[in-house]
């Protein structure tokens, strides 16, 4: 039994009928499900409403994420919002003082595990003040649980597919890189190698939508290499990355608009090893462009440069697609 807010399930009963579980329903409960909700009940939502949900049309359909991927994605947000900057300022300035002669990895570690639910709290503080911009309340109050997901997404003049649509695909639309550093320059052996240990590169899994009332962000979830051990600058200046591991379990999600797309070629010699490629970007009406011969379509991160053919090559199946956005951030 759960009861919050007025709100009660017979989560434990055998004679829930999941056919008759409705998607308002489901949203109440999960609204007021508050963060000590038991794991197991929260399971058990999921389970429900994986039952009764069907999907939006093919390719599209909401779920209920688990509990640790719903987190790390809304942490994800924040930290990359820069009216969130303050926030995230005084939040670990009063880590410091509170936790003298802890060491820096503890302070990260504390910050990345509570800075969400003191925002949420502060918000909570808020309500009826005007001392709050409204974009930090929607924000800080946290998404809705109930996550979009998309099989293919179009944004910043790219097409990407998840790792999984891709398979049923002529063309490789899954790969993405996000450069960590712009400071890096150069065009020798060692300055790209340098530039491609501070870059990131994977597969998309998962493309999710998070809700904030009216504001909608997209975010890919990937499987990364990890770029200290697994990347490499060969003798030709081409980077080569080992898309067989898994580096970075614990921070799968970036936002959407940092993604650059790219593809990997597989090594004859090893197929674990790939040769990463960039893709050419559709450019008409990202960032007010209007003529293509006018603009660069290829990206011009410094480990690759070599122009290649289009990987977002025209695809008839297209019914999984989302396509009618604005840039990844909706404010309405």
């Amino acid at each position: 039994m759960l009861d919050r807010g007025g709100v009660v399930s017979n989560l434990n009963e055998d004679n829930v009928d999941s056919n008759n579980v409705t998607h308002d329903n489901l949203s109440g409960m999960l609204l007021d499900c508050e963060d000590d909700v038991a794991e197991e009940d929260y399971e058990k939502f999921q389970d429900l409403f994986d039952d009764s949900e069907k999907p939006l049309y093919d390719g599209c359909k909401k779920v209920i994420p688990s509990r640790e991927d719903f987190q790390l994605a809304h942490f994800t947000v924040l930290q990359h919002m820069t009216i969130i900057a303050p926030y995230i300022n005084d939040h670990k300035r009063m880590l410091d003082m509170a936790n003298r002669g802890r060491s820096k990895r503890w302070l990260i570690a504390e910050h990345n595990k509570t800075f969400s639910p003191w925002l949420k709290d502060k918000v909570k503080a808020s309500y009826g003040l005007e001392t709050m911009d409204q974009i930090v309340q929607h924000l800080g109050s946290g998404p809705e649980h109930l996550v979009t997901t998309y099989q293919g997404y179009d944004i910043s003049g790219y097409t990407f597919y998840t790792n999984q649509q891709e398979h049923k695909s002529s063309v490789q639309n899954s790969g993405v890189t996000v450069i960590a550093s712009t400071e890096l320059s150069g065009d020798t052996i060692d300055a790209r190698s340098r530039i491609a240990k501070e870059s990131y590169y994977g597969v998309i899994k998962e493309i999710w939508e998070l809700k904030y009332d009216s504001i909608i962000i997209p975010l890919f979830k990937c499987k990364w290499v990890h770029n200290q051990q697994d990347v490499r600058v060969d003798n030709d200046g081409f980077t080569i990355v080992d898309i067989s591991t898994n580096g970075y379990v614990s921070e799968p999600f970036i936002l959407a608009k940092q993604a650059t797309q790219v593809f990997y070629i597989e090594d004859p010699n090893d197929s674990r090893k790939h040769i990463v490629m960039h893709s050419k970007r559709h450019i008409i009406g990202v960032d007010n462009v209007v003529d293509e011969e006018e603009y660069d379509q290829f990206d011009e991160l410094p480990p690759f440069c070599l122009g290649i053919p289009s990987s977002n090559d025209n695809v008839d199946d297209t019914t999984y697609l989302r396509s009618d956005h604005h840039e990844g951030l909706w404010i309405s």
